[in-house]
């Protein structure tokens, strides 16, 4: 599964699991009703702005609930090489 369907999949479990409708996380997240049910068809993509919107209606965080694990591994890994902390000197 491509990175943006894995990130539609976890809007529409969220979503399900919080008992919303389509309608009321359009309404939410001031996405129109009809864009956003092409968007959990695959028929449109979903642009970052909707994206966040989306997760702030979901109460989600936008940056680790939306990353799949390999992806989040291999930040940590290079977190684990940064030999310093960002803007010091070495």
């Amino acid at each position: 599964m491509d990175h943006e369907r894995w990130i539609v999949e976890k809007i529409k479990r969220a979503r399900e699991v919080r008992g919303m409708s389509i309608a009321e996380l359009a309404r939410r997240s001031m996405i129109e009703y009809t864009q956003l049910g092409k968007v959990f068809r695959y028929e449109r993509s979903l642009k970052p702005g909707e994206c966040m919107r989306a997760c702030f209606a979901l109460d989600m965080a936008v940056n680790a609930e939306l990353m799949p694990e390999e992806i989040l591994a291999q930040l940590r890994e290079l977190n684990m090489r940064d030999e310093g902390e960002p803007g010091k000197k070495k």
